[in-house]
């Protein structure tokens, strides 16, 4: 390269850097003219869901499902179904959890809440009215359970691990800790993972394997899962394997997991299993007198054995839409979420208002100079 040449490219030099800069800067404003002109068009993250709204977005949630699952008929509309499952299946739960959060036992995450929310909306359309919201592993989700020994627990989730809700005698329960091994133990108690309460020892024990020896128990199974204590043979009892659906048993720890011992059969709560009462059934499914079915479609014949689907009475042998305020009536049974009064159905008063018997609040209420939830065990 010649000096003269040499001498040319350094006066070039800043005509090549300021090409440089001015291409760069062509790029970045191709760039965000491709992106909006540099705003951000990303929408927004959907907000939490607070506590003070919580029921008031799943009740609406699970009746945009009802209505899109063909469930409302007569007087059962949308508003209906925002008030009753307001009043009988979603209020009593978030209260609980309202108050375990001003106890500080429990931590609620509103972005979480919105999970649960979805989850409601997603539920099959056999489910009906009537399930257990907290059985939603997304509901459960949405809580932190933080209470500690002899704290209040108004559900069983409110105690942290480690712990668990006595609610034997009142609810709001007391959160206890398990019991550790070769700890003295009494009926009621609970021995930590692993261990059950011996009938003879009187203290919490180690499990034991399939085909072992075993001591009876009086609180927890004394055999390892998969098994239970079978003390109806000759000898020692041994650990044997659990029975299967509609096996017969004397305790829930004769059943395979997942299964309770109901009128001495194993029961899961499916179709045909025995019951005692509609909590034994499966969510959609009611208990017919000794088994669970599906309740009873509208206009079927009924007998009061079996009862029909929601928003629905029998009534002279067949299931009858419940009737709306202002509608002729002969007893309280046949108002929606109402009575009878003077021939006619009238709105139930709602939680908190004046009264005077509690036949004219909200199911599950009593009248203590206001309509009152009805003192009850513990939420789940």
């Amino acid at each position: 390269m010649t000096a003269l040449a040499a001498c040319a490219n350094r006066r070039d030099l800043p005509i090549i850097a300021l090409a440089m800069r001015l291409r760069s800067s062509a790029l970045l404003l191709l760039a965000l003219a491709c992106s909006g002109g540099g705003d951000d068009d990303t929408p927004p993250e959907t907000p939490g869901i607070a506590l003070a709204s919580l029921c008031d977005e799943l009740v609406e949630a699970d009746c945009a499902r009802a209505d899109s699952c063909g469930l409302f008929a007569g007087s059962l509309d949308r508003d209906a179904c925002v008030r009753r499952q307001h009043a009988l299946w979603c209020g009593p739960a978030v209260a609980a959890i309202a108050s375990a959060v001003d106890d500080g036992t429990v931590d609620y995450f509103e972005l979480a809440a919105r999970d649960c929310r979805a989850a409601v909306a997603a539920r099959a359309c056999d489910f009906g009215f009537d399930y257990d919201l907290f059985a939603l592993p997304a509901c459960v989700a949405m809580l932190e359970a933080k209470g500690q020994q002899d704290q209040d627990c108004p559900f069983a989730e409110a105690c942290a691990d480690g712990f668990w809700c006595d609610a034997r005698a009142a609810c709001p329960g007391t959160c206890r800790a398990f019991l550790t091994s070769n700890t003295p133990c009494d009926p009621g108690d609970r021995c930590a993972e692993g261990l059950f309460c011996g009938v003879t020892s009187r203290r919490c024990l180690a499990q034991v394997a399939l085909d072992a020896v075993c001591e009876p128990s009086i609180a927890g199974n004394s055999c390892r899962p998969g098994g239970f204590c079978d003390s109806t043979s000759p000898g020692d009892p041994v650990c044997r394997p659990v029975r299967g659906r509609g096996d017969g048993c004397q305790s829930d720890f004769e059943c395979l997991v997942g299964a309770r011992c109901v009128r001495n059969r194993c029961s899961t709560g499916e179709d045909g299993d025995t019951c005692q009462a509609d909590a034994d059934c499966i969510a959609g499914l009611v208990c017919g007198g000794t088994s669970c079915t599906a309740p009873l479609a509208p206009d079927a014949a009924c007998n009061g054995q079996v009862a029909c689907r929601a928003g629905y009475v029998c009534l002279e042998d067949v299931c009858t839409a419940e009737k709306a305020a202002g509608e002729a009536c002969i007893g309280d049974d046949e108002c929606l979420l109402g009575r009878c009064e003077g021939d006619l159905c009238v709105d139930a008063f709602d939680d908190g208002v004046a009264c005077s018997m509690s036949r004219e609040c909200l199911p599950d209420r009593m009248c203590a100079d206001v309509c009152t939830p009805m003192p009850r065990s513990c939420v789940w």
